[in-house]
């Protein structure tokens, strides 16, 4: 009796022990400053430990099947990205973020996640972006950020909205389990209009009205159903609740176009519009492994050469507020295209799941989350959104559905 409880004790720690850098990259790294820098270290004592512990890797090779392609492309990433931090220099948070995810793939490749223990985890990070988001909000602060800068925070907490939102529409759960997570998305729903952050409340919105798009084309066939008026009334009352978060952006927006055709180009949108015709030139001089961390100098140059205006030069840009932009003239074409493909893979990563399965689409629209945001700004440039994003990818990847084996299993099996 004895022995057989130690080995469920040892078992359940193998179990923590895997899940470890998942369960913080959800929850706590969003809860404290600088959470991000602490997840290397808890990958790399993840994967050090877990032999250690005797854990033993149950692969399966269907799932290995379908990660391969995310596997490649991470490390694209990784080299691509090393070769140009080696030559040219570029950011170390960066690159490090993407290793310990390639790195924890790759020990972790093929092995299932439990399902309940995701759901949970979900539900508590969801909890956790709502409290936080409320309380700042409560305090009077005006864009609500967390511990970093609105517009990649209000990312993050979407791509989690939405997937809360996937699992309650597409989900076979029970109706309760469907009622905890359409609260969640909706709480974090807010908490990403509270960031009144305009790159990602507008594609925010037009994905949830394609998750509902989807989910009615595919059970009700153009027939009118309570759901389709629950589905509208929601949209509605999110978008009518987005409009007064956003009044006052949507008059600065306003009023920074008229800036613009007056040929004033100083405003936020103004300074974007810059920074991308900028790159033309800035490409021109480096196309194929960029300028790296050099950037500032070459926009210097353009300055000098009178290519591009003070305001510009003074604005001291850390990025180019877009992501595809930003990697062309930081990382050149490979850059771009190591990118590109990581962002293939986690959709061919999330299509390999049945048709009207949660996790098809719960991939999908973290995603296009993130590829819709990364056109206005650089979420795969931040530590914080890089390791949200990979890890709910590779999680949703590899989580197991109620009929399949590897549920039973979760990532290892008890020796």
């Amino acid at each position: 009796m004895e022995t057989s409880q130690g080995k469920r004790i040892l078992y359940e720690a193998r179990c923590l022990l895997a899940l470890l850098p998942m369960i913080y990259v959800l929850t706590l790294m969003w809860w404290i400053p600088e959470g991000a820098k602490y997840v290397p270290g808890l990958t790399l004592f993840s994967l050090l430990f877990y032999p250690l512990l005797g854990g033993r890797f149950e692969r399966e090779k269907e799932l290995l099947d379908k990660q391969r392609p995310l596997l490649f492309g991470l490390w694209g990433v990784v080299l691509t990205g090393g070769l140009v931090y080696a030559l040219k220099g570029s950011s170390w948070s960066e690159l490090r973020a993407f290793l310990a995810a390639a790195l924890y793939l790759t020990v972790f490749r093929g092995v299932r996640v439990p399902r309940m223990s995701l759901l949970a985890v979900l539900v508590i990070s969801a909890i956790g972006f709502a409290v936080h988001g409320y309380y700042q909000y409560s305090h009077g602060v005006f864009r609500v950020h967390g511990f970093i800068n609105p517009i990649p925070y209000a990312t993050a907490v979407g791509a989690l909205s939405l997937v809360c939102l996937a699992l309650a529409v597409f989900g076979r759960v029970p109706a309760w389990q469907r009622v905890v997570f359409t609260l969640a998305s909706l709480a974090t729903a807010v908490t990403v209009m509270m960031t009144r952050t305009r790159g990602v409340i507008i594609p925010f919105i037009i994905i949830v009205c394609g998750v509902f798009a989807v989910h009615y084309l595919l059970t009700h066939r153009g027939k009118v159903s309570r759901s389709l008026v629950v589905s509208l009334l929601l949209v509605s009352g999110l978008a009518a609740f987005a409009g007064s978060m956003m009044e006052g952006r949507i008059q600065q927006t306003m009023n920074e176009y008229e800036s613009i055709v007056d040929g004033n180009y100083g405003g936020s949108i103004g300074v974007r519009l810059q920074l991308w015709l900028s790159a033309q030139h800035l490409v021109a001089d480096a196309p194929v492994i960029g300028h790296g961390s050099d950037y500032r100098e070459a926009l210097e140059q353009l300055y000098e050469e009178g290519k591009i205006e003070v305001g510009l030069y003074r604005f001291g840009a850390n990025h180019f507020h877009n992501q595809y932009v930003d990697a062309l003239v930081k990382k050149g074409v490979l850059g771009l295209v190591a990118l590109l493909l990581l962002l293939l893979a986690t959709v061919r990563l999330a299509w390999a799941s049945p048709s009207g399965d949660w996790r098809r689409y719960g991939g999908l629209v973290i995603t296009l989350m993130f590829a819709t945001a990364a056109l206005t700004d650089v979420p795969l440039v931040h530590a914080e959104t890089i390791f949200l994003f990979l890890t709910l990818t590779i999680a949703i990847g590899a989580v197991a559905d109620r009929k399949e084996r590897g549920d039973r299993s979760g990532v290892i099996t008890p020796s």
